[in-house]
């Protein structure tokens, strides 16, 4: 399910509650018709995997507030936690930030988590940001490959000039990770031998 959640242009003021508001219409949907179905939730959700939408999902709480929540996943993983505490961001960049001697983008930008958090409901624009995710349930949870949910940091992704009438493939960098389907138990990197393996990508 590809999702592009409401945007942070008026301010979070205005807008955040939209998003919260669409993170408890998921959960409701989701408990109600694909409880033990195999599915996965991805694209640009426009907050960090702090906020509180995104709490929301995570927890399956409707009242979750935002902040680097320490609770388990209980009704979405996110494997986009471990890197926004690393401080990696999926948009932000410019063709500015591919480095000219290897090709690749530099997708750390020192101090973006804990700005989003200091500026959670107030107009600040917050930066450089990891906004795009993909999110699964628990029964998906022995077929994700462990650590595999990268941003993609290749210069093409980027490379181009932005604006209306810009030739960048997106404002955003796509996010990627690995599921196995089929093997003997899973891909939590233990040696199985994969039957198939499945990428899903988020490119905004």
């Amino acid at each position: 399910m590809v999702v592009h959640e409401k945007s942070r242009l008026g301010g979070r003021a205005v807008t955040d509650p939209i998003r919260e508001g669409a993170a408890r219409a998921f959960v409701q949907k989701l408990d109600r018709d694909y409880e033990d179905k195999r599915f996965i939730l991805l694209g640009d959700f426009n907050d960090n995997p702090d906020d509180k939408s995104l709490n929301i999902l995570e927890i399956g709480d409707m009242n979750a507030q935002g902040g680097a929540e320490e609770n388990e996943d209980a009704f979405f993983s996110n494997p986009a936690e471990r890197l926004v505490a690393r401080d990696q961001v999926s948009h932000g960049k410019s063709a500015a930030d591919i480095n000219p001697q290897t090709g690749h983008i530099d997708v750390i930008t020192t101090g973006s988590r804990a700005w989003n958090n200091d500026n959670r409901g107030n107009d600040s624009n917050t930066g450089d940001i990891l906004f795009d995710q993909i999110l699964f349930p628990a029964i998906l949870t022995p077929l994700y490959v462990n650590d595999s949910f990268r941003i993609f940091d290749g210069g093409i992704a980027i490379e181009g000039t932005g604006g209306q009438d810009g030739d960048q493939a997106s404002d955003h960098l796509p996010v990627y990770a690995d599921f196995v389907f089929g093997g003997t138990s899973g891909g939590n990197g233990r040696g199985e031998t994969p039957i198939v393996v499945s990428s899903l990508a988020t490119f905004n």
